[in-house]
């Protein structure tokens, strides 16, 4: 019975001191450094800010800018327009280069893996499949390597493109580049 009186009486106690310490304001400085608090009391306290203010946000790359009207926009369209035609051509290029590669190196498997499979020994046979497997794996390698470069590079063409174009970026593609064929 004690212990119960005495916690009451103590939770009673923090019940008619929270309205004098739920009486405070807070004011945050416009830099988002510190936030001031003043109590009913009227002492006043200084801590760092819970959330300062962030940066302001930079406008994106890409953003028209200057000069509005429509013949400005239209412009600015058709040289993204030149951009892409260009960027396309080049990924046209490099994915008919990759594709003749890979398989010239499918040709050369077969060829390498016919002529394993004609000769004598175990040991023979063993080491010219090996070889011919192996020679396989290089190239699609050096095929796989040379896409992704040609890719890279017609992306980055693209974009430094489209930067000069300063068309609005809503009508460029960039969002899409994550389409294109990956290989590994």
């Amino acid at each position: 019975m004690k212990k119960t009186l005495s916690i009451s009486i103590f939770a009673l106690g923090l019940l008619i001191s929270l309205p004098a310490l739920a009486q405070t304001t807070t004011d945050t400085t416009t830099a988002g450094t510190t936030a001031t608090t003043v109590t009913s009391e009227g002492t006043t306290t200084a801590k760092p800010a819970m959330y300062p203010i962030k940066k302001p946000i930079k406008k994106p790359a890409g953003i028209l800018t200057g000069n509005t009207d429509s013949a400005s926009i239209a412009t600015a369209i058709a040289c993204v327009g030149t951009a892409v035609s260009t960027r396309e051509a080049a990924i046209g290029t490099a994915i008919g280069t990759h594709s003749s590669a890979i398989a010239s190196a499918y040709t050369a498997r077969a060829s390498a893996l016919q002529q394993a499979y004609t000769s004598t020994t175990k040991s023979q046979a063993k080491t010219s499949i090996k070889t011919a497997w192996s020679d396989f794996k290089k190239s699609t390698k050096t095929a796989n390597t040379a896409w992704k470069k040609d890719q890279k590079n017609a992306w980055s063409t693209f974009k430094t493109s489209l930067k000069a174009c300063k068309a609005p970026s809503d009508i460029s593609d960039s969002s899409n580049s994550s389409s294109e064929i990956a290989v590994q």
